[in-house]
């Protein structure tokens, strides 16, 4: 009697064993989640990577230009084009915009300046100027530091864009231009021809 008795005693120890050490990963999960939540200090914000988004960090600070974002291409025999464009849509209502040409198809894989001879890649990014309310265009035609990963839309068969991009862009009509800093950007579109 004292065997069956045993026997049950340790399949009990067991099972709440068991429980025991499966309740503990879950809450490390949740830690785990409330710390990724808290990155770049963003507690509060979910980036928008839907259909029709467009985002980046801009001086270390999420921006979604997410009013209106588009992107159009054109196939040409000599050569194409992709441009994607983005608004925001709470104020100061800053646009971003980027084009990249070549001389050849667009594949799926990562241009920039320096890679692209044949043609150009070229960022524009207005908002107000630093401290004014005055809008301000920013570029990245003397920036070498730009690049864009196509992840798709390589051909007319394609109807969305997805991608990264990163970079800088600077005033271009001061004596001493004025910088942003973009990185971490994702695209996510439509595509009209």
């Amino acid at each position: 009697m004292k065997i069956p008795s045993l026997i049950t005693l340790a399949i009990i120890v067991s099972i709440l064993f068991y429980s025991c050490s499966k309740s503990s990963p879950a809450t490390n999960t949740n830690s785990n989640n409330n710390n990724n939540n808290n990155n770049n200090g963003n507690t509060n914000v979910t980036r928008d990577t839907l259909l029709g988004s467009v985002s980046a960090y801009i001086d270390d600070t999420l921006v979604q230009f997410d009013a209106e974002a588009f992107a159009s291409a054109n196939f040409l025999s000599n050569g194409n084009t992709v441009s994607i464009e983005a608004v925001q849509s709470t104020a100061p209502y800053s646009e971003i915009s980027f084009t990249l040409s070549t001389a050849g198809p667009i594949d799926s894989g990562t241009y920039s300046v320096s890679s692209t001879p044949a043609g150009y890649l070229n960022f524009t990014y207005v908002t107000p100027q630093y401290g004014t309310s005055t809008l301000g265009s920013y570029t990245n035609l003397d920036n070498n530091s730009a690049s864009i990963t196509i992840n798709s839309i390589v051909n007319t068969t394609d109807t969305i864009a997805r991608g990264s991009f990163t970079g800088s862009v600077v005033t271009d009509a001061s004596a001493t231009p004025v910088s942003h800093t973009i990185t971490n950007g994702k695209f996510n579109v439509r595509v009209t021809f």
